[in-house]
């Protein structure tokens, strides 16, 4: 199954601003949140679905629960988790998402999609990042910030770690953030900082800044995010295996 080690934030470095230090541990925080019920329903899929017997979806029992206990709850940055399994890893489901999301009225629903291969509108998720990654790398990933069209129509952020069942990928389970609410938890450390700062991903696509000229989903422009990814910087703090970190854009 996926580690059960909250995810990691970047350690101290006497180097780095104390406020853009307090960035960095919020941004950790948040991370570590979403990743705590996406370990949570990992161990959970593991205990059920593990173990002899053919592997079906009506041995995900409890994924409900566990999941609405997150999304359900306003005060949790999650609006939406659950467990997608590995394509043909279900006998009777080939294609699964054990999927639920915050409705209009705050509380868990499970999410429908079209999971038939010959449906309209089948959701063919084999090829989309958020699977992709934790089942080639078997490590965890954040997705985003993108467009889900499929939950909220809105940006989002998804974390992932796999699930590895007696040597067999599973599937992963995963847990989403809306951008709205990543800004809202890492805007007020961004506000205090006294230099311009952005979150940023992989590709140097904006979760949240201070800055005007950088806004949520755009990509910056003026600095290569990309290189400093692989060639470190003392302006870029990365949050240790995962593509998400701090980029200090200057006074």
């Amino acid at each position: 199954m996926a580690r059960t080690s909250t995810a990691p934030t970047a350690p101290h470095d006497p180097k780095v601003a104390a406020d853009v230090e307090a960035v960095i541990a919020t941004l950790g925080g948040m991370v570590e949140a979403a990743f705590h019920v996406v370990d949570q329903i990992a161990g959970l899929v593991a205990r059920q679905v593990g173990g002899p017997g053919a592997r079906t979806r009506a041995r995900l029992a409890g994924v409900e629960d566990l999941a609405g206990s997150y999304v359900g709850d306003s005060q949790h940055p999650v609006r939406g988790a659950g467990f997608v399994a590995a394509v043909g890893f279900l006998v009777d489901q080939p294609w699964w998402l054990e999927w639920f999301a915050a409705g209009e009225d705050g509380r868990s629903h499970r999410m429908v999609s079209q999971t038939d291969p010959d449906g309209a509108g089948f959701y063919d998720y084999e090829f989309l990042p958020w699977y992709v990654v934790p089942r080639d790398t078997g490590h965890r990933h954040v997705t985003g910030p993108y467009i889900d069209y499929v939950c909220t129509d809105d940006y989002n952020m998804t974390y992932t770690a796999p699930v590895v069942l007696e040597g067999r990928f599973a599937g992963v389970a995963g847990a989403d953030v809306g951008v709205q609410t990543a800004e809202s938890i890492l805007m007020p450390s961004l506000r205090a900082a006294s230099r311009r700062v952005a979150v940023v991903n992989q590709q140097g696509r904006v979760v949240a800044s201070n800055s005007g000229r950088h806004l949520c989903g755009d990509l910056v422009s003026d600095v290569d995010v990309p290189a400093l990814w692989e060639r470190p910087s003392p302006a870029l703090h990365v949050l240790p295996g995962l593509p998400l970190g701090v980029l200090e854009l200057g006074s």
